[in-house]
C-alpha cells in the first residue's frame, strides 16, 4: 500500500509534476524518500518524510500494544515521576572503572512519596485483583490514595493504606467488601 505523504506535499507546494513531462505518473521511493518521473526517471521531489506508523499489526487482536508506542502510559496521580529511563548492566570491560565499579547507575528521579504512592497503587491492584473488584473501583480507590498522600493524613505501612482505601472505595462504589475480604 503506498504512501501519499509525500505526493500530498508536493502538491501542496506546488511542485507534483515533472518540468519534461507534466502528465506523467510519479513513482514513490521509499527508500530514499524521492518522487521519481517515469518518464524520464527525474527526481522531482526529494526528501519527502514519510509520517505513517513505522510497524503494522499483524495480529487481528484489538486488545495487544501498539509497537509503535513504547513503555507504559503515564499515570496520571503520579507528579511526573513515573517517566523514567532504565540503564542495564553493563557487560563489557568498557562498563566498569578501573575499580570494577560501574560507570553508569541508574538515579533515583522518582520523590519518595509518588514512589510510596506508586507502591501503594501496586498493593490495591493486587487485593483487587485477588477479590475480583472492577477497574472503576480500583481507579477510585486510588484517587483516594492520591488524596491522602496529598494531603499528608496517614503515614506508615503500604499495605494499610491500601486496604483502608479499597475499602472505603468498594462502600462508595455500591459493592461493600468486609475487612475480612479485603
Amino acid at each position: 500500500m503506498a504512501s501519499t505523504s509525500c505526493r500530498n506535499a508536493a502538491k501542496r507546494l506546488g511542485r507534483a509534476h515533472c518540468p519534461y513531462h507534466p502528465d506523467a505518473y510519479l513513482v514513490e521511493d521509499y527508500t530514499a524518500g524521492d518522487l521519481i518521473c517515469t518518464e524520464c526517471g527525474l527526481v522531482v521531489v526529494d526528501r519527502c518524510i514519510d509520517v505513517a506508523a513505522e510497524w503494522r499489526v499483524f495480529s487481528s487482536e484489538e486488545d495487544l500494544k501498539d509497537p509503535s508506542r513504547v513503555g507504559d502510559a503515564q499515570n496520571l496521580l503520579l507528579n511526573g515521576g513515573d517517566l523514567t529511563t532504565m540503564i542495564g548492566e553493563g557487560t563489557g570491560t568498557a562498563s566498569f572503572d578501573e575499580f570494577g565499579n560501574p560507570k553508569y547507575q541508574n538515579r533515583q528521579t522518582m520523590s519518595s512519596s509518588d514512589q510510596s504512592m506508586l507502591d501503594t497503587f501496586e498493593a490495591i491492584s493486587t487485593m483487587a485483583d485477588r477479590i475480583h473488584l472492577v477497574e472503576i473501583i480500583v481507579d477510585r480507590a486510588n484517587r483516594l490514595v492520591k488524596r491522602v498522600y496529598e494531603q499528608k493524613i496517614l503515614k506508615g505501612r503500604v499495605n494499610a493504606i491500601a486496604s483502608a482505601c479499597l475499602f472505603i472505595a468498594c462502600r462508595e462504589e455500591g459493592v461493600p467488601r468486609s475487612y475480612k475480604d479485603i
